[in-house]
């Protein structure tokens, strides 16, 4: 294995043109799950919710918003591989209306483990 450098494409979460509309959390502890159409989450950083919002996407989510504070968010969305469901906002519009944030498309450096080569051994059953 090794390590090396490589151009990734890849979105950031930033403010929206009309600022934040994340409620501060009142929950005591974090917690939080998410599906192909809702993400849910008590006392969540930003950060957080960008790494959600990743596995949701399949692809990276840097949080670039500048925000420290803890939140409590509730996003539903429609999938675009949605069939015989109501239409509703993408995940995309969902986050600028719900959440007053904003994901954008980006290209940046990170290092990445490269297998070089990788063995089998043998074991009995």
């Amino acid at each position: 294995m090794h390590r090396e450098s490589t151009t990734l494409s890849a979105y950031v979460l930033v403010l929206g043109k009309n600022g934040p509309k994340l409620p501060e959390s009142k929950a005591d502890s974090a917690k939080g799950g998410t599906s192909n159409s809702h993400l849910n989450a008590q006392k969540a950083t930003t950060a957080k919710l960008a790494e959600m919002l990743s596995r949701v996407l399949g692809g990276p989510v840097a949080d670039r918003t500048g925000l420290t504070g803890f939140y409590d968010v509730e996003l539903t969305w429609t999938p675009d591989d949605a069939k015989n469901a109501e239409p509703g906002p993408s995940i995309f519009t969902a986050i600028q209306e719900e959440l007053g944030l904003k994901l954008e498309t980006s290209k940046f450096t990170a290092d990445v483990l490269v297998v070089d080569r990788a063995n089998k051994i043998p074991t009995e059953n």
